[in-house]
C-alpha cells in the first residue's frame, strides 16, 4: 500500500509541476497572443471604412468634378463623401451650414472660377490651387489617395 501511496504522490507532484510549468511559460504566450489579436481587431475596425469607401475618382481631378457636381445638385451629403473618410462628418456639418446660410452658390462660384492647377504631386498626395483672374490663389485643395480602394479623396479645402 505504501508503494501505491508513493506512486500517487509522485503522479500528483508531476501533474502539479507540469501545470506550474504550463502556466509559467504558457500564460505569457497567451497574453501575447491576446494582445496581438486585439491589435489585429483594432486595425481591422479602423481600416474597414477605408476599405468600403467607394466615393471618389481614379484621379484627383475626377474626384473634384464629382464633388462639384454634387454641390451643383445641392446634395451636400454626397459632396461630403468625397472628403477623407475620417473627416466626412465634420465636412458634412460644414456643407450643411454653408447651404443653410444660402452660400452654396457663392461657394460653387469660388470653386469654379478657374480650373484646378496642380502645384504638387506624389503617388499618394496631390495639391491643387484655384486662382482668380489676377492670379491670386483663392482656393487650395489637397487630395489623398485611399490605398485600399485606389480612389482619391479631398483631404483639405
Amino acid at each position: 500500500m505504501s508503494k501505491k501511496i508513493l506512486l500517487i504522490a509522485i503522479i500528483f507532484i508531476a501533474v502539479a509541476f507540469l501545470i506550474f510549468i504550463g502556466y509559467f511559460y504558457g500564460y505569457p504566450l497567451y497574453q501575447k497572443w491576446q494582445i496581438q489579436r486585439q491589435g489585429e481587431k483594432f486595425l481591422e475596425e479602423y481600416t474597414k471604412p477605408y476599405k468600403e469607401d467607394i466615393y471618389g475618382g481614379v484621379t484627383p481631378e475626377e474626384t473634384w468634378n464629382m464633388f462639384l457636381e454634387a454641390l451643383r445638385k445641392g446634395d451636400v451629403e454626397l459632396a461630403a463623401k468625397y472628403f477623407e473618410v475620417r473627416e466626412q462628418d465634420k465636412k458634412l456639418e460644414w456643407l450643411r451650414r454653408v447651404k443653410s446660410d444660402g452660400l452654396l452658390d457663392d461657394m460653387i462660384g469660388d470653386l469654379t472660377v478657374s480650373p484646378l492647377h496642380l502645384s504638387s504631386d506624389t503617388d499618394e498626395i496631390a495639391e491643387y490651387t484655384i486662382s482668380d483672374k489676377d492670379k491670386k490663389i483663392i482656393v487650395a485643395a489637397t487630395f489623398i489617395k485611399n490605398n485600399f480602394t485606389n480612389i482619391w479623396k479631398i483631404s483639405s479645402l
